[in-house]
């Protein structure tokens, strides 16, 4: 049986992550967001570094990222 392409993870790590929360593994998602982080200033991948550490129950860390996506000019984290 052949796998989907839908079915995998894609290589970017930003859209690795949301592939990842989008199946509802926010703990997966919380390196490749991390990896996007470092090479994407624009606040996204803390956006959604502190939506996965806020439902996996690292608030103190949810905010952290939070805090970063909205000095990243991301004013919705």
């Amino acid at each position: 049986l052949g796998v989907a392409a839908a079915d995998l993870p894609p290589s970017d790590p930003f859209a690795r992550g949301c592939w990842l929360v989008r199946h509802d593994q926010a703990d997966a998602a919380i390196p490749s967001f991390a990896e996007a982080e470092k090479t994407d200033p624009s606040g996204r991948p803390a956006e959604w570094l502190a939506y996965c550490h806020a439902r996996t129950g690292n608030h103190q860390t949810a905010r952290e990222a939070g805090d970063r996506a909205v000095d990243a000019g991301r004013h919705t984290a």
